[in-house]
């Protein structure tokens, strides 16, 4: 079956969260019932704003890295860089909005410049990094 364009299909995530049905569906994977992001906290450093939305090892660390002029910031796992605003560069590898860059992992130092607003997410094992 499919939807005409004036029809869109409902999101059923609340619905499956009231009727605790989540369970009988193996497909879906929801870690916890939050469905909003939790800011965990906005700190300062290398003239880079960044906001932690989330880090749990062995799930997924997600935050937001706001840029202007010219930062820094020591990225030792790989990432994904989404630029969700603005424009500029990764250690000299052009990033622009609605564009993701992938960073390897032991990459050291990113030098991020120009304005942009960018999602970083990444994964961190469970067992302690070295």
């Amino acid at each position: 079956m499919r939807l005409s364009a004036k029809k869109k299909q409902q999101l059923i995530v609340k619905k499956l969260l009231k009727e605790g049905s989540v369970n009988d569906h193996k497909n879906v994977n929801m870690p916890d019932k939050l469905i909003s992001f939790r800011h965990i906290h906005l700190s300062r450093n290398e003239g880079l704003e960044v906001t932690r939305y989330w880090d749990e090892p062995g799930l997924y660390t997600l935050n937001r890295q706001q840029c202007e002029a010219e930062c820094r910031y020591l990225q030792e796992r790989f990432a994904f860089y989404t630029c969700v605003k603005g424009e500029g560069t990764l250690n000299g590898v052009s990033i622009r909005q609605g564009e993701t860059v992938l960073v390897p992992a032991h990459t050291g130092w990113l030098n991020l410049q120009e304005n942009m607003d960018l999602f970083m997410a990444s994964y961190r094992n469970q067992e302690a990094e070295r």
